[in-house]
């Protein structure tokens, strides 16, 4: 077995790997640091099988990954040795993203992963720019300077138009390894020499990719650039106040911009003069502010401009609503905001896997965002789908309005899920006997989730505090019959649930925006007499992955603003809640919010 020593940060990690594995090593990890021996705290083992001619991958000798391609070998040493070296990451700011760069300053791109990252970066390197990486920099204590994590450029499938017309990685097939997601580009292929640089970061570019968003492009100020970048911080656990006052430092130096696009064909003649203005000028961000206006009115005077800073997002006819069908025993309520996919397969699904309820329930759609590109073809379903019932609604927004299920629903009970949730065959029938066994209920009733693999359960959230949200996925063993007994949980995850018509407390009229309404509403029922109970039987898997992105604003202030409202009504401390956020966020910015939420409250 050869041994090789990967050093970023600090931190230092080994790999072992047979000779069948050199070339993928060499390939992933050239120009990577190399550490000492006696200071690797993590060992990564490569086996390779010769009767499958396969790999196989452990991390301190427990399994990771096996059946591996070479191309899924270099993804797999790529993710784990990047958490590795991370993980104990203390001396400095080490932060999620991309990064190129022109003459030793450069631009970079934070952000999680999904949000469009290499697509971007590969577009800016086919318009002169050098290649950093497209996955993780650091930043020693005090400084803006920071090293990239030199590394193979990654291309997703749903990315690779982007590069057909890019002649750098069409004509150096050789330095590619192809895997299940995509493609590994080395990034030899940009630079014919090590790029293992220190780099002067000159802009921040915070970017969401939607192919539903209209092009945006803002100057944000300091503060919400420190707040974005918290959220990219991947070793904040290590450093003192989570590395906020080291973010703040360096977000009050370095001008910084938003920017939502739905196609790189917008960004023509936009977002490049912009990069280089600040790459060449090392502008404040005051100064950039001033530049994108004067940009905005030269950019406008154009007969027919490419793009304007702040475009405004198309708006279509509103549909029309279903009429109202006959009365049913259960509705089956779903709200939907631009998620299209999501209601169509959940809808058909609910047919094709419960025929047996079809006369005995309604699809009740509201339609949160009707002048969106989806109400059309939502509308369309109730000519296909028995039962489908279409609502516009366009007055309020938020998780909150699952209220409105309630109130328009037809059937003396309400199963309320996400519009992208599948629930197990039969769980419905065994609802509705449920509820005709226990007439008068008052309780909250839930279900097991399934995780992706159609094994794990999470019955339950223990009331725990966790990365912004009230509430962490639990197990209970009871939960694992399906024909168990029903049980008592604290509270759960809101992708599922259901109750009598008559016995919804509904939400806090003051909710906005989305999130804060678990563990809410289930406090909310126990002090009006009921309970949370967990049916092992009415099981249910939900899509989390939007690669895509989520098209509906998603804001820290809503999600802390209705818990605070929440706790509140239900007499609740809400100590723990700024707690929380002022760990997660940082005691000023929670501050700042906190302040921002009571006047706005005083106003209101």
């Amino acid at each position: 077995m050869s041994e090789k020593f990967l050093c970023f940060g600090g931190q230092t990690l080994a790999i072992r790997y047979p000779l069948q594995a050199a070339a993928v090593i060499d390939f992933t990890f050239l120009d990577f640091e190399e550490g000492d021996a006696n200071d690797a705290t993590t060992i990564l083992e490569v086996r390779y099988d010769e009767t499958k001619k396969r790999f196989s991958v452990t991390d301190d000798g427990e399994g990771i990954g096996a059946n591996l391609n070479q191309g899924d070998l270099a993804l797999l040493l790529l993710t784990r040795s990047t958490y590795s070296l991370v993980h104990d990451i203390s001396g400095g700011l080490a932060v999620h993203g991309a990064a190129v760069q022109r003459g030793g300053n450069a631009v970079l791109i934070p952000g999680k992963s999904g949000l469009g990252k290499s697509m971007l970066t590969t577009w800016l390197l086919a318009r002169g720019y050098g290649y950093l990486t497209d996955e993780l920099v650091y930043f020693p204590d005090d400084t803006d300077h920071f090293n990239a994590l030199v590394r193979p450029l990654h291309i997703k499938h749903s990315g690779q138009s982007v590069i057909e017309d890019f002649t750098p990685l069409q004509n150096r097939k050789d330095r590619v390894l192809q895997n299940n997601t995509g493609t590994l580009f080395s990034h030899r292929i940009f630079h014919n020499q090590s790029t293992r640089t220190t780099s002067q970061l000159s802009l921040l570019l915070f970017i969401e990719y939607n192919r539903h968003t209209a092009l945006s492009l803002d100057v944000i100020s300091p503060a919400r650039a420190a707040q974005q970048l918290m959220g990219c911080l991947v070793n904040g656990r290590n450093l003192k106040l989570h590395g906020f006052s080291q973010v703040a430092s360096l977000t009050r130096q370095i001008p910084a911009l938003t920017l939502q696009y739905s196609n790189l064909d917008q960004l023509e003649n936009i977002l490049k003069p912009i990069i280089d203005f600040v790459l060449a000028t090392g502008c404040s961000p005051s100064s950039l502010q001033g530049f994108i206006r004067a940009f905005h009115r030269l950019t406008s005077k154009q007969p027919t401009p490419v793009a304007s800073i702040k475009d405004s997002a198309p708006v279509f006819p509103i549909q029309k609503a279903t009429p109202l069908k006959k009365r049913k025993k259960l509705t089956i309520g779903m709200a939907t905001y631009d998620d299209y996919d999501g209601v169509y397969f959940s809808s058909q699904a609910l047919r094709m896997y419960h025929p047996e309820v079809t006369e005995d329930s309604e699809i009740l759609v509201i339609d949160n965002h009707p002048d969106g590109p989806c109400g059309e073809s939502l509308k369309k379903l109730d000519g296909s789908i028995e039962g489908y019932r279409y609502l516009p609604l366009q007055d309020k927004q938020g998780t909150a309005v699952r209220d409105y299920i309630f109130h328009h629903a037809v059937g003396d009970y309400v199963l309320c899920m996400d519009c992208h949730v599948f629930i197990v065959p039969g769980a419905i029938r065994k609802l509705i006997n449920y509820f005709d066994a226990n007439p008068g209920c008052r309780d909250l009733l839930q279900g097991p989730m399934i995780h992706d693999d159609l094994k794990k359960l999470s019955t339950h959230f223990e009331p725990i505090w966790r990365k912004g949200m009230y509430g962490t996925w639990g197990h209970d063993p009871r939960g694992e019959n399906r024909e168990g007994d029903s049980f008592e949980i604290p509270m759960q995850g809101l992708g599922v649930f259901a109750c009598s018509k008559d016995a919804w407390p509904g939400f806090n009229q003051r909710f906005r925006g989305f999130g804060g309404e678990e563990g809410y509403i289930h406090e909310k029922f126990r002090q009006a007499g009921g309970q949370t109970i967990c049916l092992p039987f009415l099981r249910w898997l939900h899509r989390f992955a939007r690669p895509l992105g989520v098209p509906y604003p998603i804001q820290w202030e809503d999600r802390i603003r209705n818990y605070l409202i929440g706790f509140a009504e239900l007499g609740l401390d809400i100590e723990p809640v700024k707690e929380h956020f002022s760990e997660l966020l940082g005691k000023e910015v929670m501050k700042n919010i906190y302040e921002k939420i009571k006047n706005k409250e005083r106003t209101t």
